[in-house]
């Protein structure tokens, strides 16, 4: 007959754990792939002469466009009076909700990009 026996699990918190990867929410990995986020959606965010692009605040885990025009832009239309739609240069490729055509593009190369930085962080 075996005999019974007790094992013990020593876990760490999830946020201990989730901090020591790097993927707090101030961890390195957290901000690499913030950063490399932008960098993507560059490619599809409006741009006349750039100062959308340039202008944005890339923080840990958010990306903010200060701009007054940039909730519209995003939106894809402006409102007054009237709805009045946006006329993009460089559509399809730039255009309302550029986060969400860039995480449809780009989602496997950001993943990529961060995976690689991961890796070598935690070496």
């Amino acid at each position: 007959m075996a005999k019974p026996f007790e094992v013990k699990f020593d876990m760490k918190p999830f946020k201990k754990v989730v901090d020591e990867l790097g993927f707090g929410e101030m961890g390195a990995v957290q901000k690499y792939a913030t950063h490399r986020i932008k960098h993507y959606m560059d490619r599809r965010t409006p741009r006349r002469n750039q100062d959308l692009i340039d202008d944005a605040i890339v923080g840990y885990k958010d990306i903010l466009y200060d701009k007054p025009y940039a909730a519209p832009m995003y939106r894809g239309y402006f409102v007054s009076r009237e709805t009045v739609p946006f006329k993009y240069t460089d559509a399809p490729q730039r255009g309302k909700e550029w986060d969400i055509k860039t995480a449809s593009s780009y989602g496997p190369l950001i993943v990529r990009d961060v995976q690689r930085f991961h890796d070598n962080y935690n070496k």
